[in-house]
């Protein structure tokens, strides 16, 4: 009896693998550690050291929807819109007067891209390579000056442009549950392609990041 209930067992979660349908839609959440990379000086070696040497990991979140169109056995196309809030913070006591800094940035954003999928019996392992194209909705500073304790926030911070290109290498696995739903966790690295502002030392986010999609199967 046991032999045979671990044969349906088997039989059922080999199954879940091939039944992924053409199109895919489900739930996003995406967390991540963001940094600005800055465009480095030629004239000037000691610029430079003072802006890497100002910055930290800020933490990102996201939620949004993802939609997934498989062309072929191993390529599915896949795109969707997000919202992402981005964190720069700045380390204690390294700005004039100003104890601590953050940058705040809110995007809504649509990726498109490409993955190769490896097929098995029981899982999807893939790798893929996106566009993201960002529109900024909320830009805020948040500081707190040596003088008091207390936190401000104002808006008086914002990028010369609003829209944000990036570029995304992923890599992860789908993982079907049942007939109609699965798991895809994925490990991200986004890069952004053009700089947030045009002043003398040029801003591009870059991110690590995890993203865990739960997607459903459509006819």
């Amino acid at each position: 009896m046991k032999k045979i209930l671990l044969f349906f067992v088997f039989i059922g979660t080999s199954s879940f693998a091939q039944v992924q349908q053409r199109n895919q839609i489900g739930a996003i959440y995406h967390l991540g550690y963001s940094a600005l990379n800055y465009q480095k000086s030629d004239d000037n070696s000691g610029f430079n050291k003072v802006m890497d040497s100002l910055q930290t990991t800020g933490l990102t979140q996201g939620i949004g929807i993802s939609y997934v169109r498989r062309l072929n056995r191993e390529l599915t196309l896949l795109s969707g819109l997000q919202l992402q809030a981005f964190r720069f913070n700045f380390k204690a006591n390294t700005l004039p007067s100003l104890n601590k800094y953050q940058q705040q940035l809110d995007y809504l954003s649509i990726p498109l891209g490409i993955e190769y999928n490896y097929i098995t019996d029981t899982w999807q392992p893939f790798i893929g390579f996106s566009i993201v194209s960002s529109y900024l909705i909320r830009s805020q500073i948040a500081y707190t000056p040596q003088a008091v304790w207390n936190e401000i926030q104002a808006t008086s911070y914002n990028p010369v442009k609003s829209f944000q290109m990036g570029a995304v290498l992923n890599i992860g696995a789908q993982l079907p549950v049942s007939l109609k739903w699965s798991f895809k966790p994925s490990v991200m690295l986004s890069y952004g392609t053009n700089s947030l502002g045009t002043s003398i030392a040029p801003q591009r986010p870059y991110q690590l990041a995890f993203q865990l999609a739960v997607l459903n199967n459509l006819k």
